[in-house]
C-alpha cells in the first residue's frame, strides 16, 4: 500500500547520506509507485547521468534532473508487459498517455469514436482488472456534467507509451484532446488551465490564453514560482504590439515578484511597464498612470521611504483624476504605511482614514479592511488599546465576510497582542 511504498523508498534512499527532500521523494513515488525494480533502476540511471551527485558525501539533486528518460531495463520490463495487449487496448492507452498520467474516459471515447459505456467497460474489465495497467479514480463534476477519471497504475507506463508515440501523432492528439477538453470545460476553463496549456503548445493564441489563466490561478493559491513560470510563458507568446495583453501580464508577474521579495526582477518589470505605457499612450490610448505609480510606490517603500511617499502622493492624485478610486485606496494604504514606518503617526492616521472613507464610498471591502487594520496598529502604537481593539474587530469582521484569509490573520494577531498585554492569555 501507499505507506509501505513510502517506507521502502525512504529506507532505500537513506542507506546513504543524502539531502533528498520531501519534494524529490514524492516525485520518485509518483513515477515508480514504490516498485522496487523501477525505483532502484531509476535512481541508478540518475546517478549515472549526473542528475544526482555527491557533495560533501551527501547525495543531492541537480537542477537538470530528468524524470522523463527511462532506463533500458525498465523499458524492457514495460515493453514485455505491454506486448501482451491487443492493438485496440494499446491504442486507448496511447491516447490516454497524451492526456496525462490521469485521464478522462469521455475524452478517450470521443477520440476513438466509441460510446462512453463501451470505453469504460474496456478500461474496467481489460486494462484495470485483467492487465492492471490503470486504476479508476473519483470522478469530478464540471458544472452539471460528471467526468470520469482514471490514472495509469504506474507513471512509468504513461511515460513509456508517450515516449514511444511519434512526435507527429502526439501533436495531433494533443490538439484533438485539447479541443475536446475545451468543450467539456466550457465556462470552467480557468480551473483546468494548467491541463489545457499543455495540449495547446504551438497554438500561440490558445497557449498564451491558458498560460495566463494558469498563472492567475497559481497566484491566487500563492503557488508563486508556478505563477511566474506561466506568466513568463504567456509573455514570450505575446507580440510586441499587443499592448494590453503585455501590460496585464507584466502587472501580474510584477505582483508575484513583489510577494517573493525579488526586487531586481520586480524593478525590471516596472521599468518595462513604464516603457510600454508610454508607447501605448503614443498610439492614442493607454492604461493611465495611477496604477503604475502605485506599484512604484510599493516597490520603493522597501528602498527609499521618501521616494515611496512621492510616488504614493502622485498615485492618489492621478487615481482621483482618472476616476480609479480603488487604486487611490491602495495608494493611500502604501502612503500611510510609509509614514507610520517613519514615525509620522498623525499623518499616517489621517492618510489611512481618508483611504477608509473612499473605500466605503465605493464599496471596496478588501481595501477598507486592510486600512482599518493599519489604523488599529497606529492607534495601538499611540497607547490606545481600547480603540485599537474596536478597529481591529471591524477589520476582522470584513476579512471574514469576504473570505480573505491573509487579511483575517493580521487583525487576529493584533487582537492577540492586545489580549496578551492585558494578561488575558486565554
Amino acid at each position: 500500500d501507499a505507506a509501505e511504498n513510502r517506507a521502502f523508498v525512504d529506507a532505500y534512499l537513506d542507506q546513504q547520506p543524502n539531502h533528498l527532500g520531501e519534494r524529490f521523494r514524492k516525485a520518485l513515488i509518483t513515477h515508480t509507485a514504490g516498485h522496487p525494480l523501477f525505483t532502484i533502476e531509476l535512481l541508478h540511471a540518475m546517478q549515472t547521468r549526473g542528475d544526482l551527485v555527491q557533495e560533501n558525501s551527501y547525495w543531492v539533486e541537480q537542477a537538470s534532473l530528468d524524470w522523463k528518460t527511462l532506463p533500458a531495463r525498465i523499458e524492457g520490463v514495460i515493453d514485455e508487459r505491454l506486448n501482451r495487449l491487443e492493438e485496440e487496448y494499446y491504442e486507448i492507452l496511447t491516447v490516454a498517455s497524451v492526456e496525462g498520467v490521469v485521464f478522462t474516459p469521455q475524452v478517450l471515447a470521443h477520440v476513438q469514436g466509441i460510446s462512453d459505456r463501451q470505453l469504460m467497460r474496456q478500461l474496467s474489465r481489460e486494462l484495470e482488472h485483467r492487465h492492471r495497467l490503470v486504476e479508476e479514480q473519483e470522478g469530478v463534476f464540471v458544472g452539471d456534467n460528471w467526468l470520469g477519471r482514471y490514472r495509469f497504475s504506474n507513471a512509468m507506463f504513461q511515460q513509456y507509451i508517450y515516449n514511444n508515440t511519434s512526435e507527429g501523432e502526439r501533436r495531433i492528439l494533443h490538439r484533438t484532446i485539447g479541443e475536446i477538453l475545451e468543450e467539456l470545460y466550457q465556462r470552467y476553463e480557468e480551473e483546468f488551465a494548467v491541463q489545457l496549456v499543455r495540449h495547446f503548445a504551438g497554438d500561440r493564441k490558445r497557449e498564451q490564453r491558458y498560460a495566463k489563466l494558469a498563472g492567475e490561478q497559481a497566484a491566487r493559491q500563492f503557488a508563486n514560482h508556478e505563477a511566474l513560470t506561466y506568466f513568463s510563458r504567456a509573455l514570450a507568446l505575446t507580440a510586441e504590439d499587443e499592448y494590453q495583453e503585455r501590460y496585464e501580464l507584466l502587472m501580474a508577474r510584477e505582483a508575484v515578484y513583489n510577494l517573493l521579495g525579488e526586487r531586481d526582477s520586480q524593478k525590471a518589470d516596472l521599468e518595462a511597464l513604464r516603457a510600454l505605457a508610454a508607447l501605448w499612450e503614443q498610439q492614442g490610448d493607454g492604461p493611465g498612470w495611477a496604477e503604475l505609480e502605485t506599484r512604484w510606490a510599493s516597490y520603493t517603500s522597501y528602498i527609499d521611504h521618501h521616494e515611496s511617499e512621492r510616488f504614493a502622493e502622485r498615485a492618489v492624485s492621478l487615481a482621483k483624476s482618472e476616476g480609479k478610486l480603488k487604486i487611490a485606496v491602495e495608494a493611500y494604504l502604501i502612503w500611510s504605511i510609509t509614514s507610520r514606518i517613519q514615525g509620522e503617526y498623525p499623518t499616517a492616521f489621517q492618510l489611512a482614514d481618508e483611504g477608509v472613507t473612499i473605500a466605503r464610498e465605493i464599496g471596496d471591502l478588501r481595501g477598507e479592511g486592510r486600512l482599518l487594520n493599519l489604523l488599529g496598529l497606529i492607534t495601538l502604537e499611540q497607547k490606545d488599546p481600547t480603540t485599537a481593539r474596536h478597529i481591529f474587530e471591524q477589520a476582522l469582521g470584513i476579512a471574514r465576510e469576504i473570505g480573505e484569509i491573509q487579511n483575517e490573520a493580521q487583525p487576529l494577531t493584533n487582537l492577540g497582542i492586545i489580549a496578551g498585554n492585558e494578561g488575558d492569555y486565554n
